[in-house]
């Protein structure tokens, strides 16, 4: 679920649509996309003596990829200002914090030539109201 609601987040903040230039599988082609990739998050939040978390504690990945080493930049910290510090509703769901983890980096050029930006971000997602 995080995966799409940060993909219909970027959507609707126009930064392209999904299945388009918005994927959460890296794809052949096109060659100029954002990638959202689910990565190990953390140990929930039990407030309490709860047995189940009222915070969930996800992270994720933001990849973008263009055959533009200065395009692929100046996209990735687009989302990335337009990510960190989110706190909100994302359908339906609340967010108490998206953080992100470091700025935008070079992970790499592929073999045709289109080069990947990244960078990584640990969410704070609440799953039910403390009492």
């Amino acid at each position: 679920m995080l995966l799409t609601e940060i993909a219909a987040y970027l959507q609707a903040e126009g930064f392209g649509t999904r299945n388009v230039d918005i994927f959460l599988s890296l794809p052949d082609t096109p060659d100029n996309v954002i990638v959202i990739y689910q990565n190990p998050g953390e140990i929930g939040i039990h407030v309490r003596g709860r047995a189940n978390p009222v915070i969930e504690l996800p992270r994720f990945q933001i990849a973008v990829r263009d055959k533009s080493t200065a395009n692929a930049y100046a996209k990735c910290e687009r989302v990335y200002r337009a990510l960190d510090g989110f706190a909100g509703v994302l359908s339906g769901v609340g967010y108490a914090r998206i953080a992100a983890l470091q700025p935008p980096f070079y992970l790499n050029r592929d073999e045709s030539g289109r080069t990947s930006v990244t960078n990584n971000y640990r969410v704070s997602k609440e799953l039910s109201p403390i009492p």
